[in-house]
C-alpha cells in the first residue's frame, strides 16, 4: 500500500515538490494563516518512516533548529508528525543553490561560502551534522 503525502499540516497546505534527497522530499508550503510567508515542508521519504532511529534523529533535528538562530541558518517553524509522515515546517528560501557558485573566482567563492560555515559550526556545536 502506497503512502499518500498529506495535502495539509495543520494550516499549512503543501504544494509542488521542490526537490528530494535520498532521506526527504521537499514540497513548497502555504500557511493559510500567513500566506505572504514561503515555506518548504520536508517529508521523510515513507520507505524511511520503520527506521526509528533516523524518524528520531530527523524530529531531534526540528527540535535543535527551531532553537538555533543564525542569519545563514533556515528557520525552522514547526515540527513533528502528519498520520505517519515526520516533517518539518521551513522558512523558503530563494537565493539559488551552491551549484550557482560554480565557475566564481576562489576567492569570491570562499567570501560566499563565510556565512554558511558559521552556520554549519553553531549547528555542528549544537549536536546537527548536516549530511
Amino acid at each position: 500500500m502506497e503512502l499518500l503525502i498529506p495535502r495539509q499540516i495543520g494550516s499549512v497546505r503543501l504544494g509542488e515538490l521542490l526537490g528530494e534527497g535520498g532521506m526527504a522530499l521537499v514540497h513548497r508550503g502555504r500557511d493559510l494563516y500567513r500566506p505572504e510567508l514561503p515555506l518548504a515542508v520536508k517529508l521523510l521519504r515513507p520507505e524511511t518512516h520503520g527506521d526509528a532511529e533516523l524518524v528520531r534523529r530527523f524530529l531531534q533535528e526540528g527540535e535543535v533548529l527551531t532553537r538555533l538562530q543564525h542569519p545563514h541558518l533556515v528557520e525552522v517553524h514547526a515540527f513533528g508528525r502528519s498520520g505517519s509522515w515526520p516533517y518539518l515546517v521551513m522558512e523558503l528560501l530563494s537565493q539559488g543553490s551552491v551549484k550557482a557558485c560554480l565557475g566564481e573566482a576562489p576567492a569570491a567563492l570562499v567570501r560566499r561560502l563565510l556565512g554558511p560555515i558559521s552556520a554549519l559550526k553553531l549547528a555542528h556545536a549544537s549536536g546537527v551534522i548536516h549530511r
